[in-house]
């Protein structure tokens, strides 16, 4: 035809080329470029090349012409996707492009967060939520345990105080000096028994030695003592006296009920009244009688200056008179 070049070969036309096209003389005719042992070294395309399967070093390429896209950039991420473990992620290993899990990038950052590489820019808020911190529960408390580990310690109950025993932290009662009672601490007589009255309190109390004191705190850094002068007593000298007033902590030291000083030194009060009232009544009596005795003597007195007066009307008087020469 007018302006094509066709290529025959076997009494069949092979190829024609023709404005600018090269291709099979029919559409059923099977065309192959090069061979095993004849092969093309370079090919150079400024436009489109179209193929049903392209063969790789004797592998097909399957992948579609959509995601070979993507393993290029060639489109937009999409958004909104949920990765999977199992998921397959194209990686470049040292020059050689493989697929890999979703899970082989947990398990290396997991292998290579060190202390420190991590700082409080990299985590958002809350980026570590309770459910990533097993053994948690509410009121919990995570420390360092012996090995310098996160260990958990549960909850107290109602009234314990957290505490050292000097290697974990733990859970114990409050071993710090009662504080006397509120004006609404029970009493009522209905909650008691085995009452007796109290008696030698003026004895007991006299035998107390009240000091003051500073706390130790830098040997006992756990018990939250203060840093200022301290009156009170001492707790092993007062068990001598009233031992019921004397305890003991979960550590073994000794503590003091000071509220039960309050009728000890009501019932002392009383004590020392009666005797300053039996006192009084003492010295009233013994005024009485020196008024008494004082009234005896000024009579005895009074009787004795009116005998003297009588006897001294009963002497003679003398007069003497002055002659003059």
């Amino acid at each position: 035809a007018n302006g094509q070049l066709v290529i025959s070969a076997g009494n069949e036309d092979q190829f024609i080329f023709s404005n600018g096209f090269l291709k099979p003389a029919s559409n059923a005719a099977a065309i192959n470029l090069g061979g095993s042992s004849k092969l093309f070294v370079d090919g150079f395309f400024s436009g489109e090349v179209t193929m049903g399967t392209l063969d790789i070093g004797g592998t097909d390429v399957t992948a579609t012409a959509a995601e070979l896209n993507l393993m290029d950039g060639g489109t937009s991420p999409t958004t909104d996707i949920t990765l999977n473990a199992a998921d397959g992620v194209v990686i470049n290993d040292n020059g050689v492009m493989l697929q890999a899990e979703v899970s082989d990038f947990v398990n290396f950052v997991s292998a290579n967060i060190v202390d420190g590489n991590i700082g409080t820019s990299d985590l958002a808020d809350n980026a570590v939520t309770n459910a990533k911190l097993a053994g948690i529960t509410r009121g919990s408390i995570i420390y360092g345990d012996g090995s310098g580990n996160p260990a958990y310690l549960a909850l107290g109950t109602v009234g314990q105080v957290l505490k050292s025993d000097g290697n974990d932290l733990v859970w114990g009662t409050d071993s710090r000096p009662v504080a006397p009672g509120t004006p609404n601490s029970s009493s009522d007589r209905r909650f008691k028994k085995n009452i007796s009255t109290v008696s030698g309190a003026l004895q007991k109390l006299s035998k107390l030695n009240p000091v003051n004191y500073d706390w130790r705190q830098d040997e006992f850094e756990h018990k939250g003592f203060g840093d200022k002068k301290q009156w009170g007593f001492i707790a092993q000298e007062i068990k001598d006296i009233l031992p019921e007033l004397v305890g003991k902590d979960d550590e073994d030291f000794l503590t003091l009920n000071y509220q039960g000083f309050v009728p000890l030194l009501t019932k002392a009060v009383q004590e020392q009244q009666e005797e300053i009232d039996s006192q009084q009544k003492e010295i009233d009596a013994l005024k009485s009688q020196l008024q008494m005795i004082m009234d005896m003597l000024d009579n005895d007195m009074s009787d004795k200056t009116d005998s003297k007066k009588d006897n001294d009307n009963k002497k003679p008087v003398k007069l003497s008179m002055a002659t003059q020469k």
